[in-house]
Order: structure tokens, then sequence, then C-alpha cells
């Protein structure tokens, strides 16, 4: 079987990574995102006013708009400007099956391994043992969930844990040679689609507040 004679371009890799990032957290439907967001978001409108808070249907109506925008900007940004890069497509794709994992590979799940448990280890530490021991606890109530800095902090405890165990992969399998470099890389391929998206979203939100839509029922 003859194989695609397509270039995997790193154009392609970009513009699916953008895609997915910028879709990711719209949907049709309430999901745990949304919960996670919300007590964040009442965190911060509790700066402000004690007494205003949103639920986690508050932006619904929005979300669903967001959805069918950015399904048809995503696809027409594929369409329109990444595939023609990639020269026209013969079909042939050659399917690889029972692939072995190189020695690099290996080295760099054990260490990935390795940098998850570390990461779980150090995070149940901070949080586990009661106060004050445990600084991601609740300072008033010793509790974990409500108010501590454990839940407020969550999303930047899983951005650092995919981090630590990413780094951790490439530094074993030899895919990381400059992390600046890689980074770089990274948001240079990134940072058109980006740009456009968040053009077109935030004059989508000016549209939608100026039209008098409600963002959700509550």
């Amino acid at each position: 079987m003859a194989c695609d004679p397509r270039p995997w371009h790193e154009q392609k890799r970009a513009a699916a990574f953008a895609g997915v990032a910028a879709v990711f957290l719209v949907n049709v439907f309430v999901t745990p995102s949304n919960a996670l967001l919300v007590a964040v978001t009442n965190d911060a409108i509790a700066t402000v006013n004690p007494n205003a808070a949103i639920s986690d249907v508050g932006n619904l109506f929005f979300m669903i708009g967001s959805s069918i925008l950015m399904a048809i900007v995503v696809t027409i940004l594929i369409e329109r400007f990444v595939e023609p890069r990639l020269g026209p497509y013969t079909g042939g794709v050659l399917v690889e099956g029972g692939v072995e994992l190189s020695l690099a590979e290996k080295r760099g799940l054990k260490n990935a391994g390795r940098a998850f448990l570390g990461f779980v280890v150090v995070i149940a530490l901070l949080t586990a043992p009661p106060l004050p021991w445990g600084i991601l606890r609740n300072q008033v109530t010793g509790g974990i969930m409500a108010g501590s800095p454990f839940m407020s902090g969550l999303i930047v405890l899983i951005s650092l844990l995919f981090l630590v165990v990413g780094y951790a992969y490439g530094r074993g399998a030899g895919t990381i040679a400059n992390v600046t470099a890689a980074i770089g890389t990274i948001i240079a391929l990134m940072l058109p689609y980006t740009v456009v998206l968040f053009v077109i979203w935030t004059l989508f939100l000016l549209a939608w507040y100026a039209l008098g839509i409600p963002l959700g029922p509550s």
C-alpha cells in the first residue's frame, strides 16, 4: 500500500491544537468544567459583591451560541487556510500497527510515571495533614473542599501536573532538548489561530450583549 505523500505539516498540528483548545470549554450542555469555572468566578465576584453569585448554568445560552460559532470558525480556518498548505490528498494512508516502543520512549514513560507519583505525593502532603501542616486546606475551617486553596487553585494544580509529567517524559525520551525553543515554537505556531479566535469570540460576546440576549437562565 502506497503511503500518503503529504507531509504532516506543523501548521496542521497547531491548527488542531488551537481548535481543540478554543472549543473545548463550550458545549450545548452543562459540563464539569462549568462547576470549576463558576467556583473561580464566584470567588472573584465575592471580592466586589459578597452577596452576588452565578449558577452553573449562568452562561448556558452563550455557551450554546459559542459552540455553533466556534465550530464554523474552526472549520473555515482548517478548510481555507490549513488544508491548502498540505497539497492535494491522494489517499492510501499506511496505518502502522503493533509498533514497539523505543528505549527512549520507555525511559520517558518511566520518568513520567515517577513525576506523576511525586506530584501526587507532594500535593497529598500539603493537603491531607490537619492544620497547621495542611497548607492547602481552608485555614479557618480546616476543610479541603469549601474555600480551600486546594479547590480554588485546582485548575493551576492540574496545569502544573501536566507540565511536570510532560517535561519529565520529554527529558527522558529526548524529545525536549531545549525547553525555551520548544515553547517558543508552539506559541509561534498557535498564535495566529489564537488571535483570530480571540477577536471573533470577543466580537461575538459584544454583539450578544448589544442584542440584549441573556447569557443564561440565571
